[in-house]
C-alpha cells in the first residue's frame, strides 16, 4: 500500500496534515514505489477536491502554492486538477538530486576532485539563490571558463565538472523549470500569498518529519511484534485515531499559547512585551564572533595560511581594527576574478567577515580563524610584537553581551573623544613594517588544499546573487509557467536518459539479431515480453509528441500488452491486414506468393520478419502455396499497413486457442488484392521465436462459441 499525504501550515509554521490518500500499486509493478502513478493520484486528488465541496463564492478548494518533491508524476497529477496552481521544488530533494550526480561524475578522493567538488556545490547554492534566469547562466558560464583555464593542470578532473555543468543548465537551467526552484520562485510566491517571502517554505521538511513521526510513533503503537497492519485496520487507525489525535493536541497547544498570552498581556508592559517578541521573530539576528572547537575549521584556516591565501593586516585606527583579505580556498591558478572576504579584527575580541559561513551561523569561519594564526605569526617576531592579541569569546552568550556593551558605551560616554596616541600608532607601524618586509611575498598565492570530506553541501562558500526586481518581474501566468515547467523539467530528463540508454538500445537490437530462435523453455520469455510492452509505449509518446498532438487529442497508450493474433509464430498488431509471404534464397523451390489487393487505397512502411514456413495444418486457413514439404523452409513475412483498412466480415473464423498459441486466420489475401504488390525487405530483419508447435486444427464447435477478436479498425 502506498500513501500520499497532503500538508499544509498553520498559523505557526507547523505542518498539518488535511488529507491521507491510500491506494495499491499496480500489480506489474516491481517497484512499490513506481506505483504514484499520475493517473491514481488525479483520481484521488480529485476526489478529495469534490469531497470539500465549494466556498460562499462557489468556489471549489483551488490551492495557489504547492510544494513538492521533484516527482514529476505527482506534480502532473496536482496540475490535471488545479491547473492554475504553482508548483515550487523542495530544495533540499533539488540539491539531493545535484549532489548525486556531482558525486557519480566526480568519483575519488584526491585533492583536486575534493576542490572541484566543493567549488560546484557553491555554485549550485548561488543559482539557487539567484533571481534574474541570465545570472544564473552567467554563473554557469563564469564557471565553465574558469574551469577551461585548469583544463591544462588537470584534464580529466577538468572535463568530469564540466559535465555536471552540462547537467545543471541542460536538465535544470530551463527558464521555467528554473523559476520554480530558485529563489526567483519564492519571492513570486509570496507575491501571490501577499506574505512576506521569509514565510514561504522551501523544502518540506513538514512532511518527512510528519512521516517519520507516522511510522516510528503513531503507527507502531498499534502493531504487535513489529507486524504490518491489516488495510483496513490501518484505515481505521489513521482516519478515527491518529488524525484526532493531531489535532486534538493542536487545540491543546493552541489554548496553552493564548492562556500564557493572555496572562503576560495582563502584567505592567505585558503587551509591548509580546510585541517586541512577534517583531523579534520576523527579524533575523546579527551574527556574532566566538570562538569553539572545530577541527575542521581549524584544518582548513591552516591550508589557508601555508598556501599563502590570506594578506597582511592593514590598520583601521580609528577603529582600532586589524582588515585581512582572503582569497576562497576554491580559487584556481589562473582565475581572475577569484572570490575573496574581508576579516576584521578588533582588540576588543570581536571580529567579522564577509563570507556566507558566518554571516549564516556566525561563529569563527575559517577565515578569521586563519587571521587569528596569521596575527599569532606575526607577533612572535620581537618586532612585531605590539600587535593587539585578540581573544575571542568562548561562547555566544558571551559574545552578545560583548557586542551589545560596545554598541551601548558611545551612547552612555558623553565626553568627546580624542584619538588615541602611543598604542595606536605601533600597529599602524608594524603594519607597514611588515607590508615593507615582504613585499613581493604576500601574494594570494593558489594551492591546493588538503583532502575534504565529499560531502560538500554543508557549507556554502558563495554569495548570493540576489537582486532587487521590478514588480513586473512577476507578471507571468501561473497555468503557462507551471505546466512549462513540468514538460521541460520530463523532457530534460528523457533526453539526459536517451543518451545513455538509446545507444545501448541499438547495441540490444544488434545482439537479438544474432538469436536465430527462443529455446521452448526459455525462462526469460515474460521479461522479453515485458521489454516489448514498455518500448511500445514508449514508441506511442514517442509518436504523439513528434506528430504535435496532445494527450487529450491522441488515444492513450495501452496500459498492458494488446492482444494479437499469432501466425503460427508470426506477430500482428491490429493494423496489420495484409500479408506477402516470399521464400528466401536457400528454399528458391518453392514458389512466390506475390497478393494483390482490391480495396486498400495506399499502404504506408512495411517491415519485413524471418521466420520458418507455416505448418501444413494451418493449410486450410492460408493459401495452399504457404505450406511447405520441407520443415526446414523458412520464408519472408512483409507486413503492409495500409492507411484505409477493409472491413473483415464479422463471419470470419473466431481465433482459437491450442497449447501456447492463439491464432487468428486472416482472410485470403485474394480476396483483399487485385494489383501485385512488390515484396519488401528491411535492411536488418529481426529474428523471432521459431519452435515448432503442435497445431491441431480447429473445431467447428469452437469457432461458433467464441467471437471474433480480430478488429483492424
Amino acid at each position: 500500500m502506498l500513501l500520499f499525504i497532503v500538508m499544509g501550515l498553520d498559523e505557526n509554521r507547523h505542518g498539518v496534515p488535511l488529507a491521507f490518500l491510500l491506494f495499491s500499486a499496480p500489480t506489474q509493478n516491481k517497484k512499490t514505489s513506481a506505483g504514484y502513478d499520475t493517473d491514481i493520484l488525479t483520481e484521488l486528488l480529485g476526489a478529495w477536491r469534490d469531497s470539500l465541496g465549494f466556498n460562499d463564492a462557489k468556489e471549489a478548494f483551488a490551492p495557489l502554492i504547492v510544494i513538492t518533491d521533484t516527482d514529476a508524476r505527482e506534480r502532473a497529477a496536482l496540475l490535471r486538477v488545479w491547473p492554475k496552481v504553482y508548483l515550487l521544488l523542495c530544495k533540499f530533494h533539488l540539491r539531493q538530486c545535484w549532489r548525486n550526480h556531482r558525486n557519480t561524475s566526480l568519483k575519488g578522493k584526491s585533492p583536486v576532485l575534493s576542490r572541484l567538488k566543493q567549488r560546484l556545490a557553491r555554485l549550485e547554492q548561488s543559482l539557487v539563490e539567484s533571481v534574474k534566469h541570465d545570472a544564473a547562466l552567467a554563473l554557469i558560464n563564469t564557471e565553465r571558463t574558469t574551469l577551461e583555464a585548469f583544463r591544462a593542470e588537470s584534464k580529466s578532473a577538468v572535463e568530469k565538472a564540466i559535465e555536471h555543468l552540462d547537467y545543471l543548465q541542460g536538465y535544470w537551467l530551463t527558464e521555467d523549470l528554473w523559476k520554480s526552484w530558485s529563489a526567483y520562485g519564492r519571492f513570486y510566491a509570496a507575491n501571490l500569498l501577499g506574505r512576506p517571502v521569509c514565510t514561504v517554505l522551501t523544502t518540506t521538511n513538514h512532511l518527512e518529519a510528519f512521516n517519520r513521526v507516522l511510522k516510528r510513533t503513531h503507527l507502531r503503537r498499534w502493531q504487535r511484534n513489529g507486524r504490518r497492519l491489516r488495510i483496513d485496520v490501518l484505515v481505521r487507525i489513521l482516519a478515527l485515531k491518529i488524525a484526532p489525535s493531531i489535532f486534538a493536541k493542536r487545540r491543546q497547544e493552541q489554548y496553552r499559547r493564548a492562556l500564557a498570552d493572555a496572562r503576560l498581556a495582563s502584567l505592567p508592559g505585558g503587551a509591548a512585551l509580546l510585541q517586541r517578541r512577534r517583531d523579534a521573530a520576523q527579524q533575523q539576528t546579527v551574527p556574532v564572533a566566538f570562538f569553539e572547537p572545530d577541527a575542521q575549521r581549524d584544518a582548513a584556516a591552516a591550508a589557508l595560511l601555508i598556501h599563502k591565501q590570506i594578506s597582511t593586516p592593514e590598520l583601521v585606527s580609528s577603529a582600532d581594527e586589524l582588515t585581512f583579505r582572503c582569497y576562497s580556498e576554491l580559487a584556481l591558478s589562473g582565475e581572475d576574478d577569484a572570490r575573496e572576504y574581508t576579516i576584521r579584527l578588533q582588540d576588543a575580541g570581536v571580529a567579522h567577515c564577509t563570507c556566507p559561513d558566518f554571516q549564516h551561523r556566525g561563529g569563527a569561519c575559517k577565515h578569521i580563524r586563519a587571521a587569528l594564526l596569521k596575527l599569532s605569526s606575526l607577533r612572535l617576531d620581537p618586532r612585531f610584537a605590539g600587535l593587539p592579541n585578540v581573544i575571542l569569546p568562548a561562547n555566544e552568550v558571551d559574545a552578545r553581551r560583548l557586542h551589545a556593551a560596545m554598541l551601548t558605551a558611545p551612547m552612555l560616554d558623553t565626553t568627546p573623544s580624542t584619538p588615541s596616541q602611543g598604542p595606536g600608532e605601533l600597529p599602524e607601524y608594524v603594519a607597514t613594517a611588515v607590508d615593507d618586509i615582504l613585499d613581493g611575498n604576500d601574494v594570494l598565492d593558489d594551492g591546493v588544499c588538503d583532502d575534504l570530506p565529499d560531502e560538500a553541501d554543508n557549507f556554502s562558500d558563495g554569495e548570493s546573487v540576489a537582486t532587487d526586481l521590478d514588480d513586473n518581474d512577476f507578471d507571468i501566468s501561473i497555468e503557462h509557467g507551471s505546466r512549462a515547467a513540468l514538460d521541460e523539467q520530463t523532457l530534460a530528463r528523457v533526453l539526459f536518459d536517451f543518451k545513455r540508454s538509446v545507444p545501448k538500445l541499438g547495441d540490444l537490437g544488434e545482439y537479438l539479431a544474432l538469436v536465430s530462435k527462443l529455446p521452448a523453455d526459455f525462462e526469460g520469455r515474460a521479461d522479453l515480453q515485458q521489454a516489448r510492452t514498455s518500448l511500445l509505449g514508449l514508441a506511442h509518446q514517442l509518436d504523439r509528441l513528434l506528430s504535435g498532438t496532445t494527450p487529450n487529442d491522441a488515444q492513450t497508450a495501452p496500459s498492458r500488452d494488446p492482444q494479437v493474433p499469432i501466425f503460427g509464430h508470426v506477430t500482428l498488431d491490429a493494423q496489420d491486414v495484409a500479408l506477402c509471404v516470399s521464400s528466401m534464397p536457400h528454399a528458391e523451390q518453392l514458389p512466390t506468393v506475390s497478393p494483390t489487393a482490391e480495396q486498400l487505397v495506399s499502404l504506408s512502411h512495411s517491415t519485413t520478419y524471418t521466420y520458418p514456413a507455416l505448418p501444413t495444418a494451418l493449410d486450410s486457413n492460408f493459401l495452399p502455396s504457404m505450406s511447405s514439404p520441407d520443415p526446414d523452409a523458412t520464408f519472408s513475412f512483409v507486413m503492409y499497413r495500409p492507411t484505409s483498412v477493409p472491413t473483415i466480415p464479422h463471419d470470419s473464423p473466431a481465433p482459437i486457442s491450442h497449447s501456447s498459441a492463439s491464432i487468428t486466420p486472416l482472410r485470403p489475401l485474394h480476396e483483399l488484392t487485385n494489383n501485385p504488390i512488390p515484396s519488401q525487405s528491411s535492411s536488418r530483419a529481426t529474428k523471432r521465436k521459431a519452435a515448432h508447435a503442435q497445431l491441431r486444427p480447429p473445431s467447428p464447435e469452437k469457432f461458433q462459441k467464441r467471437k471474433p477478436s480480430f478488429n483492424p479498425m
